[in-house]
């Protein structure tokens, strides 16, 4: 015997499969203005900063070489150089880092960088390693050319120490000024 919902249960029901059929829009990568604000780990970069800051996500139609290709253009079409931050949530250093995103200091830092952030726990290895990534450590920082190869070393978290909020700032404005 088949069981036929009444019609208001089906109108619920086809609402429900509605809004689980498109997954939610990616948000664009925002634009972040030096802002007095205090930092909030989850907090969006400010709108108006000469940096951006995107958070790459693995998603099953678009590989992380396209995804970061994608970026590096954008990066290059509005001049600045492309800075790909290996992190992750389990990180002391990379969740102290997210607090900063709003700190004048980090903002300074990141004049004139697109910074797409990976996390090394949405995406495999292979995907990682095969851009020339390796992420033995967290948080990393990697220059990369407009063909999205690694430029020069990385910067390591053994370049500031645990003091993230007062020596991350210099070490990362000196590492994107380095040729």
């Amino acid at each position: 015997m088949a069981v036929h919902a009444s019609t208001p249960a089906r109108v619920l029901l086809a609402a429900l499969l509605a809004s689980c059929s498109d997954p939610p829009p990616r948000p664009a990568p925002s634009v972040a203005p030096p802002a007095p604000a205090a930092p909030t780990a989850d907090a969006p970069t400010p709108a108006g900063s000469p940096a951006s800051w995107i958070t790459l996500q693995a998603v099953a139609d678009r590989s992380l070489a396209d995804q970061l290709a994608l970026e590096i253009k954008t990066a290059r079409v509005r001049k600045l150089v492309p800075v790909v931050y290996i992190a992750a949530a389990w990180c002391g250093p990379c969740v102290a880092i997210r607090k900063l995103r709003r700190d004048p200091r980090l903002l300074h830092a990141l004049e004139g960088v697109h910074l797409i952030e990976l996390d090394v726990d949405e995406w495999r290895w292979a995907d990682l390693t095969a851009q020339g990534f390796t992420p033995r450590e967290v948080p990393t920082f990697n220059k990369v050319d407009a063909a999205g190869k690694l430029v020069g070393e990385p910067l390591r978290s053994d370049g500031w120490g645990s003091d993230v909020p007062a020596l991350l700032p210099p070490r990362l404005r000196a590492f994107v000024a380095a040729p």
